[in-house]
């Protein structure tokens, strides 16, 4: 965002398990660079941050930014 981009889109892929033991897998996208990465958590909020994290790391090469 502080670089020029546009705000990274979040998409739900999938839900799994029961209601008290769900498993969450989300993509991140960053249409305008037409890069995307997956993360999976026990929450949305948990899965969006490791698709985060996987972009960031695309983006930075793996170097701290």
């Amino acid at each position: 965002q502080a670089r020029g981009r546009a705000l990274p889109e979040y998409k739900l892929d999938l839900v799994s398990g029961k209601a008290h033991r769900q498993h969450f897998e989300v993509t991140c996208l960053l249409v305008d660079a037409g890069m995307s990465a997956n993360g999976a958590g026990s929450s949305r909020r948990r899965a969006e941050q490791a698709a985060a994290r996987s972009m960031l790391e695309l983006i930075t090469g793996g170097e701290s930014p």
